[in-house]
């Protein structure tokens, strides 16, 4: 009876132990040659098996998010993908080329690491997935491969806490004389397919397609906005609880039709003085729209003037826009169609 109650109980405690995920602090050791010791050496071979999928997932977890991690580690991983309805975030560093030239490129991959720590934080509060950096730039998934209710909304109030996570980060990097970063984000809400691609050998979960561009796109206006975010139409429409400020029609290279774009609002943006900002702005757009030059560069030149956020947004780089644009506008012959759109034909 102690020949087959004592190996049973090394063999429980063993696998009371493998259940809780403590791989290494039992190995049994039964030197049998009955099926007590086919059953431990086939114990000790899923513990070893276990605790390698562990360090798998935890390495792989490191290089994608988590959840991308699990969606590999879960399913066969084939080339291809299926199409999905998703919200995109492109977040980018300004004048980072600059950047480097002021420092050390071990002190800037200090500094970079902090950043991407601190955004990414943001974007996992709202249970969205880091899909990839890409040197100073970041890529953010919503409603892929989790699923969610609201993506858009998670997404822009991600946006919104990584604006307010910068300010922090940025007055921790003056007390050690390091310069200020500054950031743009665009995001947008589309269909893309999404999935593994690459090689046979080497593939990579991601997305793909025209609103993946736009996403893209939408980053690289804010710095002719002078604004720190800048989202889709659709995105937009997805969000019920956040505030917008339009900001223009446009055409964006590698898109036939105009879009209208939007700038969502922080609390702070929300007080009487800003509100009348905003209502003065939409007034010179109507115009704008409407042909009306004179008045509407009217409006502008007050608001570039007299604006009280000046002093910290760069937002006097969109009324400077849209002064510039009627004053060449106002020369042309425009088509009858023309629907107030600003065309950009850089990236």
């Amino acid at each position: 009876a102690r020949n087959l109650s004592r190996p049973l109980e090394s063999l429980t405690e063993t696998v009371k132990c493998i259940d809780k995920g403590e791989y290494q602090i039992h190995t049994l050791s039964l030197e049998r040659k009955d099926e007590l010791g086919t059953l431990s050496k086939a114990v000790n071979r899923m513990s070893q098996g276990l605790q390698e999928r562990d360090k798998v997932r935890n390495l792989l977890g490191k290089v994608v998010s988590p959840e991308i991690a699990t969606e590999l580690l879960t399913k066969d991983i084939k080339l291809g993908g299926e199409r999905k309805l998703a919200t995109i975030l492109f977040s980018d560093v300004r004048e980072f080329t600059s950047l480097c030239e002021q420092s050390d490129p071990e002190d800037i991959l200090l500094v970079l690491n902090r950043y991407f720590s601190s955004m990414t934080h943001s974007i996992d509060n709202h249970k969205g997935v880091v899909d990839k950096y890409i040197g100073d730039a970041m890529m953010a998934l919503f409603n892929i491969p989790i699923e969610l209710e609201n993506a858009p909304e998670q997404a822009v109030k991600a946006s919104q806490e990584m604006i307010i996570s910068l300010d922090a980060l940025n007055a921790e990097l003056a007390l050690e004389k390091i310069p200020k970063i500054q950031m743009g984000i665009g995001i947008n809400t589309a269909e893309v397919i999404a999935g593994n691609m690459g090689s046979l050998h080497r593939s990579n979960y991601s997305v793909i397609g025209d609103g993946v561009n736009l996403a893209a796109r939408l980053e690289s206006l804010t710095k002719y906005f002078g604004v720190s975010i800048i989202v889709s139409e659709m995105t937009m429409k997805g969000c019920n609880d956040i505030e917008f400020n339009e900001l223009a029609k446009v055409q964006v290279k590698g898109k036939k039709e105009s879009i209208r774009i939007f700038e969502p609002l922080l609390t702070s943006d929300l007080s009487i003085e800003n509100k009348q900002v905003f209502n003065q702005f939409q007034e010179a757009r109507k115009c704008f729209n409407q042909r009306k030059w004179s008045q509407s560069r009217k409006i502008f030149q007050r608001l570039l003037e007299q604006d009280p956020r000046l002093e910290n947004i760069k937002r006097h780089l969109t009324y400077q826009l849209y002064i510039d644009n009627i004053d060449f506008l106002s020369l042309q012959d425009l088509d009858k169609n023309w629907v107030g759109e600003l065309v950009f034909e850089h990236k």
